[in-house]
């Protein structure tokens, strides 16, 4: 009985080697997932997406001679995906690849493969659309290939051997979203006038802070100046280099100013009129002195 059984084991054995010696005897296409670093690279890391997005990858093949059974001269390779690995709520799209026209300088069935064995690289790369699972983590996705040969040929069916097969990995992470922007500077602080006086402009001016069109060719002011001045103030359109500053970016421009009557207070017509400055003041003055200003921003 033992006898037996060892006689059924060799014989499988022996049937498995020869059935790995057959396998073995034959070019071989192994897949190259990264095109840019030498060799067949049959993994490759995508690196991090957000859930639930796509990455892409362009997959190679790498026809390589082997052994005593070969690719027929002028024959093409193709490739397509004939089953997958795919991580739960991901998904694989892969479109077909190919290698060849092979050359006349392959060997023949039956010769052996000179040293260093010959390579051909891919002449059309299969094209990978992942869909990233949307559950953060690390994930594995596996393509494998099927090939054929085109025009028939000689013994076809023993020319390429092994699997080909590549292995796409992505990591799913969520990213915070951006920091907000910071607001807008505060408008500067007016200059000391040691007048004792004091302005408060009206509408549109208000708040101190306006900010109109590029369009905008002229800002009405209204202001109130407490106590009366004796002497009728005056305005100046000082153009600004910078928003949150002092310093004037060009010429200023008088703003003539009238009394509106019993309301006790003064209006002038501000021109913004071909003007480049990102902002300009708006500064009352008594006397040659500055009492108080507002900022106007033009929006370009």
């Amino acid at each position: 009985m033992f006898a037996r059984q060892f006689a059924r084991a060799t014989v499988a054995a022996v049937a498995l080697a020869l059935a790995l010696a057959g396998i073995a005897a034959a070019d071989t296409a192994p897949g190259d997932a990264d095109l840019v670093t030498p060799g067949p690279q049959m993994a490759r890391d995508l690196g991090t997406v957000a859930p639930g997005a796509t990455a892409v990858a362009d997959v190679g093949f790498v026809l390589t001679c082997k052994d005593m059974s070969h690719v027929d001269h002028g024959q093409v390779v193709t490739f397509s995906v004939a089953n997958m690995t795919v991580p739960a709520d991901g998904a694989l799209v892969a479109t077909g690849g190919a290698v060849g026209p092979v050359p006349d300088t392959w060997p023949l069935d039956g010769e052996g493969c000179p040293y260093p064995a010959p390579t051909l690289g891919p002449a059309t790369p299969s094209h990978v659309t992942l869909t990233a699972p949307t559950v953060p983590g690390t994930y594995t996705f596996t393509a494998f290939y099927e090939w054929s040969v085109a025009p028939a040929g000689s013994n076809d069916a023993a020319a390429l051997t092994g699997w080909t097969a590549v292995d796409l990995v992505v990591t799913v992470a969520v990213t915070p979203p951006p920091p907000p922007a910071p607001p807008l500077p505060p408008p500067p602080a007016p200059p000391p006038t040691g007048t004792g006086m004091s302005v408060a402009f009206l509408e549109p001016l208000a708040g101190g802070d306006l900010t109109v069109p590029r369009l905008v060719r002229s800002v009405p002011v209204k202001f109130r100046l407490d106590p009366a001045p004796s002497s009728v103030p005056t305005l100046a359109v000082v153009p600004l280099a910078a928003c949150d500053g002092t310093a004037a970016a060009g010429a200023e421009r008088a703003v003539a100013v009238r009394p509106a009557g019993k309301s006790g207070f003064w209006i002038g017509q501000a021109s913004l009129a071909g003007l480049t400055a990102p902002c300009v003041l708006l500064e009352v003055r008594v006397d040659g002195v500055a009492v108080g200003f507002a900022r106007v921003t033009v929006r370009r």
